[in-house]
């Protein structure tokens, strides 16, 4: 059984005008910042990710909450968290980040939306260049931002769905790395 159609547009790209089966469950990676990577994926669709970047971060609380708000598909979202250090006191000037967290933390709360965040680095990690072009994930932009949300979306879909994971990611990787 099929709901009722939504579109969701970030920026150019149409993130889906189809509508979804009830039981589809999606899941939204970002890279927060003053451009954000966004990353979309669908369980009924496990091998295909739509990724762009968000110019500001209005935008990523409209993209947010017309995601959450119009339709009735389970979402949970993973983002980089924002660790202060040494390093980021200094070159980090931009709070743009911070505010977002601190936004979608309290509204995920409120509609209880899954709501996961880790660390740069561990995405980077396990989630190279080299995965996310074998995936097919891999998007060239300028500042690399749409990739670092795949990177969160991998090891989102690592940890909420293993078995999607297991038979439709893992393969893949493996069949490339391995040869």
């Amino acid at each position: 059984m099929l709901r009722l159609r939504v579109r969701l547009i970030i920026g150019v790209t149409n993130m889906f005008d189809n509508a979804l089966p009830k039981e589809a469950e999606i899941i939204l990676a970002l890279d927060v910042g003053k451009v954000t990577g966004a990353s979309l994926w669908v369980t009924n669709y496990p091998e295909r990710v739509i990724t762009t970047e968000i110019p500001t971060r209005y935008k990523v609380r409209d993209v947010v909450e017309d995601l959450v708000l119009l339709n009735d598909n389970k979402v949970t979202i993973a983002c980089e968290n924002f660790v202060i250090s040494q390093r980021t006191i200094k070159t980090a000037q931009d709070h743009n980040a911070l505010r977002l967290i601190g936004w979608l933390d309290l509204f995920c709360e409120k509609h209880d939306v899954e709501f996961h965040l880790r660390t740069a680095s561990s995405a980077k990690s396990f989630a190279t260049d080299e995965k996310l072009k074998i995936l097919d994930w891999y998007t060239p932009s300028k500042d690399g931002h749409a990739n670092d949300a795949s990177r969160h979306m991998i090891l989102q879909i690592r940890d909420s769905y293993p078995e999607i994971f297991t038979t439709n990611i893992l393969p893949r990787l493996a069949k490339a790395l391995l040869k």
